[in-house]
């Protein structure tokens, strides 16, 4: 009965080992998907997806999931000063009162 129980274990933790390596493994495979991504926006005909709504929009989504080697990575400032979010009013960052009575002004249209 120990010798079934530590086989079962053995048996466990190996298959653990393998499941922890392929979710890895398709994790690496994720890291290429802003490629991807990249094609469906700037041809979207060619790559059997929508186009997206305004240039402002395709800009964004581009320079958040850039990540050519010599890409400029976005900061909290770099966002809230986009072009596509000035029209949202941002409260002040780091100011929750304001934050919370925004954010409950948003289904006031």
């Amino acid at each position: 009965s120990t010798e079934s129980t530590e086989s079962t274990e053995s048996t466990e933790s190996t298959e653990s080992t393998v499941d922890e390596k392929r979710g890895a493994f398709e994790l690496r495979d994720l890291l290429n998907n802003w490629q991807m991504l990249k094609a469906c926006i700037v041809d979207p005909r060619q790559n059997d997806a929508r186009p997206l709504p305004s240039e402002e929009i395709k800009d964004f989504i581009l320079r958040l999931t850039d990540r050519t080697e010599d890409y400029h990575k976005l900061g909290h400032e770099d966002v809230r000063n986009h072009p596509l979010l000035q029209d949202m009013a941002l409260p002040p960052c780091g100011d929750t009162a304001e934050a919370m009575q925004w954010m409950n002004s948003l289904g006031d249209d």
